[in-house]
């Protein structure tokens, strides 16, 4: 199975079953397709099971949201392993996403990448950190890029389009990280 990374094997809970709370999003997600089409849902319940593990996607998580939408497990395996929003092992304290599709790239994104590797490498000890930066790919809205993403609600509130990357990359630059 593709990692979205490399690295020793990852000690895989044996179990996992969405929480009470989890459960109502997951039935409001269900909701959202006709009757025998609910594995349309599959990519909002992974994200889902992602959040509920701790930014991390189990093997124990994508066979349940399989079981959930009676859908066999290598389809939902296909699914995480194809889109790099799951993240097939787990993430460290400090997790940063930059999109870095031709739009978001032709806007400066890499000026903010190169800005966050420097400081995290200033910031965060490396055992701390496991994969800090992740080069992704946005699936919304990269007509509007640049986006500064903030997932920290459990939602992702994209806010303005970015004007002026420099400017961005010269505030993340003043950022201090603590303890």
């Amino acid at each position: 199975m593709n990692t979205h990374g490399s690295g020793p094997p990852v000690e895989q809970p044996e179990h996992f079953e969405f929480t009470p709370e989890n459960i109502e999003r997951v039935q409001v997600h269900l909701a959202k397709y006709p009757q025998g089409r609910q594995w349309s849902a599959v990519l909002p319940l992974l994200d889902l099971a992602q959040r509920q593990s701790g930014g991390w996607l189990p093997l124990a998580a994508m066979n349940h949201v399989a079981d959930l939408l009676e859908m066999p497990h290598i389809r939902v395996y296909e699914v995480a392993t194809f889109y790099t929003m799951f993240n097939l092992r787990p993430v460290g304290r400090w997790f940063l996403q930059a999109c870095t599709t031709t739009p978001c790239w032709l806007r400066g994104s890499e000026e903010v990448v190169a800005t966050c590797e420097r400081k995290l490498a200033q910031a965060a000890p490396p055992a701390e950190t496991k994969r800090p930066l992740e080069r992704w790919c946005r699936i919304d809205s990269s007509h509007e890029a640049p986006l500064p993403i903030d997932d920290t609600d459990g939602g992702c509130d994209c806010g303005e389009p970015v004007k002026n990357y420099r400017a961005w990359s010269r505030q993340i630059a003043t950022i201090e990280i603590h303890e």
